[in-house]
């Protein structure tokens, strides 16, 4: 009824290389994709797809912990791991531990597929991306990059994009939040 033509669907993963390809060329990377209620999980070799898993925990599910832990609204709760992340100090520390296990849940299955890619393709995944609104969790680098004890490189996406001075603050929020809408564009202007 809008008049709009259906002219392709695509599967997010693939996306995802095509927005990063310029850092994956030369590299076996995890690129780990947290969203808002499910997390995709992503093998790169060297720019192509080989492997391809997602979770069903994202960053709702820190949200509600933290919700349901401290007996806080929603969006209070959505304020706090935003602007404390895994960084709380003192009293504030209490909320990385509460969002911790639903991280692990995360983390496990990413080392799931980095260990299937490894064994099936006898290579080793070299490094990570992190990438979605999860990853822009305070701390969130640091803790993946120990646990999977893989370097975490950041997202450059927007960086060959003309855009307005006044973005430049939010640009490596940006970069991780439209990453796969980025990926999509570039399929027909990239």
């Amino acid at each position: 009824s809008l008049g709009l033509r259906l002219t392709a669907i695509e599967v997010e993963s693939i996306a995802l290389i095509r927005a990063l390809i310029k850092q994956l060329n030369k590299t076996n990377t995890l690129i780990v994709d947290i969203g808002t209620e499910s997390t995709n999980i992503v093998i790169s070799e060297k720019g192509i797809l080989k492997g391809n898993s997602q979770t069903d925990y994202g960053g709702i599910y820190l949200t509600q912990a933290l919700s349901r832990s401290l007996g806080i609204s929603l969006a209070r709760a959505e304020e706090l791991k935003r602007r404390k992340g895994l960084l709380g100090t003192g009293g504030e520390v209490e909320l990385s531990t509460l969002m911790i296990p639903f991280l692990d849940v995360i983390i496990q299955e990413c080392g799931h597929a980095k260990n299937v890619y490894e064994n099936r393709y006898n290579k080793k995944v070299e490094n990570m991306f992190l990438v979605g609104g999860g990853a822009n969790l305070l701390g969130i680098e640091n803790y993946f990059g120990t646990q999977l004890n893989l370097p975490v490189v950041a997202p450059i996406i927007l960086n060959d994009m003309t855009r307005p001075s006044v973005l430049e603050p939010t640009i490596k929020e940006l970069n991780n939040q439209l990453s796969v809408a980025v990926g999509l564009a570039k399929r027909y202007f990239g």
